[in-house]
């Protein structure tokens, strides 16, 4: 069985700077939360940088947004923009959008080394981002 489109809304490319910004102040509290030895804060800054990253991508690219209830699916929404590094990418946006359940449900939370892969998978889905949407 073939899995639906992922589901999307129409979103004008010019704002993708406002996700893109967003995702800049997530990053900045993830660094914040995890310096503060707030790990599973950090932790989930992380994955909503890394989300507001991609809809900066796809809104700028594609002119649609994410809007399913599985964050994956945005980066099947990403491979309908062929662009240059999109499958590291989208690697790294998958690794940090699988700690999202075990953040927000999990009892056990996020270590300090977690947290910081995390962030530094997000610093770089970001800066690819910016590289492909402009500053």
């Amino acid at each position: 069985m073939t899995r639906p489109p992922p589901r999307t809304e129409q979103v004008a490319s010019r704002e993708s700077t406002n996700y893109l910004s967003k995702a800049r102040e997530f990053e900045g509290m993830a660094r914040w939360a995890l310096e503060d030895l707030r790990y599973s804060g950090a932790g989930l800054a992380a994955i909503h940088a890394v989300i507001s990253a991609c809809d900066a991508f796809t809104v700028r690219k594609l002119g649609l947004r994410n809007k399913g209830e599985d964050h994956r699916d945005v980066v099947r929404l990403m491979k309908d923009a062929p662009t240059e590094g999109l499958e590291v990418v989208t690697r790294r946006v998958l690794s940090v959008l699988d700690l999202k359940n075990r953040v927000e449900y999990g009892g056990d939370g996020l270590s300090a080394d977690e947290a910081e892969r995390a962030l530094a998978q997000a610093e770089r889905v970001l800066r690819w981002v910016e590289q492909h949407v402009g500053r």
